[in-house]
């Protein structure tokens, strides 16, 4: 959201076509926050590329769908490839999918937001890739107020989870795993508070008759108030699983939740089972574990027992993340792609 509003308001000519079956309810809701450029966004219709001079999509499924369309009414694009949303790994009909895509004549650049998308695409592509580690997040994050909440008097370390859940027990995101890390924890240390954000409830995993005092659901959350709970949490554990599911699909690294999380001085604890790290330094800036609850209790529970260097864990990372993930990280190249773009057809802006 954050990434397409920027645009409509850097580019007044642009608009977004969306194919959401409720169109109205939805573009009611974003027109009470973005009333500037809300007509900008208009529901999709047979004639949007027959107009359209350039065109620009996210993940490799859209692509795909539309790559037809584009070469029929020879609309030159670009695109954003995006771990899932139809991409993943060595799978044959997500490479044939994306092979049609990068032999389209109109094709004029690709977005890499992972090392191994990147390596994925470099033998296959005769167009330039841009490679742009991560995603772009929401300016809340970046807002200088941000006020971190200590524990209460006597309270330890609040250990979060964050996610949003795709599967039968959320096994792909790692979240078996987290519980079963709180569970030990909660057994050595009566002082750990547990948290688990997103679409997860008490019901998609047990859930030990001794943790559970301890441990909230605070359910899927607008961006401001997920804010508002990271800047109340400590550490938070992204145990994510490539290929958990397909064989094929993985998740991004650093996850947008291990971001944002990232951004409000949360230490962060996750996987990288791709080794797509290029970034952070382990165990300064961010802490790598395998993605298994044997991995992670240790360096948590030393945490525990040295809490102020959770909390510089969380103040360096939070300065890598704000780099990495700041807009001019993220947006500005984008901004130029698109602009080079327009030039590239004689788009005047």
């Amino acid at each position: 959201m954050a990434e397409f509003t920027h645009y409509l308001r850097v580019f007044p000519g642009m608009r977004i076509a969306s194919t959401a079956p409720d169109f109205a309810a939805l573009h009611a809701a974003y027109a009470e926050r973005h009333a500037d450029v809300a007509a900008q966004v208009v529901p999709w219709s047979p004639d949007s590329f027959r107009s359209a001079r350039a065109v620009s999509l996210t993940f490799l499924n859209n692509a795909h769908h539309w790559v037809d369309e584009l070469d029929r009414h020879s609309v030159p694009f670009v695109f954003t490839l995006y771990p899932g949303g139809g991409f993943e790994l060595g799978e044959a009909r997500s490479m044939a999918k994306l092979k049609r895509v990068l032999a389209s004549p109109m094709l004029r650049s690709v977005v890499a937001t992972q090392p191994v998308t990147v390596e994925t695409l470099r033998p296959l592509c005769r167009v330039p890739v841009l490679e742009l580690p991560g995603l772009v997040i929401s300016p809340a994050y970046l807002a200088a107020d941000a006020v971190r909440r200590p524990p209460a008097a006597g309270e330890g370390l609040r250990i979060c989870f964050a996610a949003y859940r795709y599967d039968a027990g959320g096994r792909s995101k790692g979240y078996p795993e987290f519980i079963a890390v709180a569970s030990e924890l909660a057994r050595r240390r009566s002082d750990l508070r547990f948290a688990v954000a997103g679409n997860f409830n008490a019901s998609d995993w047990p859930i030990p008759e001794h943790l559970a005092p301890r441990l909230s659901f605070v359910g899927p959350l607008p961006t401001q108030e997920l804010r508002q709970f990271f800047l109340g949490q400590d550490v938070m554990v992204a145990p994510t699983m490539r290929f958990a599911l397909t064989g094929t699909e993985f998740d991004g690294f650093p996850t947008g939740s291990c971001v944002e999380a990232s951004l409000c001085g949360v230490a962060i604890i996750c996987s990288d089972e791709l080794e797509q790290n290029r970034h952070y330094e382990d165990g300064r800036e961010i802490m790598i574990c395998k993605p298994e609850a044997a991995s992670i209790i240790g360096p948590l529970e030393a945490l525990a027992r040295n809490p102020d260097r959770a909390t510089q864990i969380g103040k360096r990372g939070q300065q890598r993340t704000g780099t990495l993930y700041g807009i001019a990280a993220q947006l500005l190249p984008r901004t130029r792609l698109l602009r080079s773009l327009a030039d590239d057809v004689g788009i005047r802006l």
